[in-house]
């Protein structure tokens, strides 16, 4: 799976501090997409009961998921453990405990940037879309 792709090429024009500010804003982009789509009225009768409680909870889960983006960012431009944490009102080793898994994803990524899907043909990328293709 070392074989390059187009992608590859774009992506190497970008540091890694780049990619993981391209990935922050991409995912900080849905998050504000996804609270936009709780702000207006006009479709709220076609909407099923609980519909709005369903559009919460997924904004809740990119909201989470934009924070391990932030998270990835600030490691890849120095931040400490400590100073991350202070923002999150944890520890540095709860901060480091909770986090370190995304920061260990987005590492893995970049030493085995694809994964072949179960059938072993098809190359799945390992970063995230921003990072994948930047462009």
């Amino acid at each position: 799976m070392s074989e390059p792709t187009p992608y590859d090429h774009d992506r190497a024009a970008y540091s890694r501090e780049g990619l993981a500010r391209l990935v922050l804003a991409d995912h900080a982009t849905e998050v504000a997409d996804g609270a936009a789509g709780l702000v207006g009225t006009r479709n709220d009768v076609d909407t099923g009961l609980a519909g709005r409680v369903s559009q919460a909870r997924q904004l809740i889960e990119l909201a989470e998921r934009t924070l391990n983006s932030a998270v990835v960012y600030e490691v890849e431009r120095g931040s400490s453990w400590a100073q991350i944490a202070a923002y999150l009102g944890l520890s540095a080793e709860e901060a480091r405990e909770r986090y370190s898994p995304a920061v260990h994803a987005w590492n893995s990524a970049f030493e085995e940037p694809y994964r072949l899907d179960e059938t072993g043909r098809k190359r799945i990328p390992q970063l995230p879309t921003a990072a994948y293709d930047p462009n």
